[in-house]
This record gives C-alpha cells, structure tokens and sequence, in this order.
C-alpha cells in the first residue's frame, strides 16, 4: 500500500507543477520523477525544480528570450530567492532552452550526485517550453 501512496502523491506533485505552469503562460512544466525516494526530499526536489522550471518561462514571457543559465535567472531580482540548491544542497542543473527540441530542462541527480541512481540518488528532471498549438491544415 505505501508504494501506492508514493505513486499517487509523485503523480499529484507533478500535476500541481503542471497546473502551476499552465497558469502562468501559455508553456507547460513536465516533472518526470523516477525515484522512489519517500519523504519530503523528493517533494521538495520537485518543488524547487518546478519553480525553477516556472520561472525560466516567465523570465520568457517578461524579455522574449530564454535565460541561458541559472545565474542568469536568479541575478533577476524577482526570482533571485529561488532555492538553487536541491534537498541534499547540491546544485540544480540548469539546461536552458533548446529552440530544435522545443524544450529546456532543469535537474536534480539525488544524493549521489550522479546521473542515473536508484532510491534517493535517481534524478528527477522538470522540462519546460511553449505549448504547441496546432495550426490549420493538414
């Protein structure tokens, strides 16, 4: 039963992040967590990383570009209390926004510090970009 509620409550967070991008601009936040980390470090790594993710589109939406770094978007004073830091005070990673993928990213790689990880050491990545609206024709 508790891998079940662990489920549920990765997917609400996720959605709430979602719902919380979609609200600010016409962009959409996707939090993908494949960690099975219980507790709060997981709710908070995905907290500060959708934040992050929140941000960098409305850094876009305020100056018609993407920021290129996570220094860049914090030395804005509107966003420069944003946690940089995930929930083991290790760096987020920032990968700004890539025009052919349609797409930027940020990253927490868990307590191990490495990409990959299994447990608390998986790495749980947000993206974010515009929403693609479709257009007329075929």
């Amino acid at each position: 039963m508790n891998g079940k509620r662990s489920i549920i409550k990765a997917i609400r967070n996720t959605v709430l992040v979602l719902l919380a991008g979609l609200s600010t601009a016409l962009c959409v936040v996707v939090c993908i967590n494949y960690s099975r980390d219980p507790g709060f470090r997981r709710a908070t790594r995905i907290k500060r990383l959708g934040k992050i993710a929140i941000a960098s589109q409305d850094y876009f939406k305020i100056y018609g570009k993407w920021p290129d770094s996570l220094n860049s978007l914090v030395s804005e004073a509107r966003w420069n209390l944003l946690q940089t830091n995930d929930a083991w005070d290790n760096r987020i990673q920032y990968f700004p926004f890539v025009p052919a993928e349609r797409r930027g990213k940020v990253m927490s790689y868990g307590a191990d510090k490495k990409p990959g990880g299994v447990g608390s050491g998986a790495d749980i990545t947000c993206y974010f970009g515009p929403i693609e609206v479709p257009t007329g024709g075929q």
